[in-house]
């Protein structure tokens, strides 16, 4: 059994069009969508209501906004790996230690990563699994392997 989607709404078009008085404006000529249908059990039916998409949408915004700088990326590389100190991060990023403490302030404050203080020294791990599934995503889509040039 197939369902009709309710997208037959129109999207304004704005046309030049003269009112009554011969000024020239802007009036609006609608422009149909055709109509789609989907199968019963196509999963496009258990979409989320309008309010849930919009929450989820603006929360993996934020996410990627957290991950789109390339040093907080490579600290979250790190990190999927094991937990480190913020003097170790340092090394391996060649970076100073402030550098490095703004960015993982920032992923702190976004809730990616958590923290573990022994003495004077703070570790650093990522704070959920999916971040690890979201690295290895990352390293599938974009880790090129060294190897002989291809003809």
């Amino acid at each position: 059994m197939t369902r009709s989607l309710p997208r037959t709404a129109t999207k304004a078009r704005p046309v030049k069009a003269a009112d009554r008085n011969g000024v020239a404006g802007t009036a609006v000529r609608p422009n149909p969508v055709p109509e789609q249908t989907i199968a019963a059990d196509d999963p496009a039916w258990d979409l989320p209501d309008f309010a849930t998409m919009m929450s989820n949408a603006r929360e993996a915004s934020n996410f990627l906004k957290a991950v789109a700088h390339a040093n907080r990326l490579m600290l979250l590389c790190i990190l999927a790996r094991r937990e480190h100190s913020v003097t170790e991060l340092e090394e391996l990023l060649s970076e100073r230690q402030t550098t490095v403490s703004q960015q993982l302030a920032r992923l702190r404050l976004d809730d990616l990563v958590t923290t573990r203080r022994v003495g004077k020294t703070v570790y650093y791990r990522l704070a959920d699994d999916d971040l690890i599934k979201f690295i290895r995503l990352i390293h599938e889509m974009f880790h090129k392997p060294a190897g002989p040039a291809s003809k």
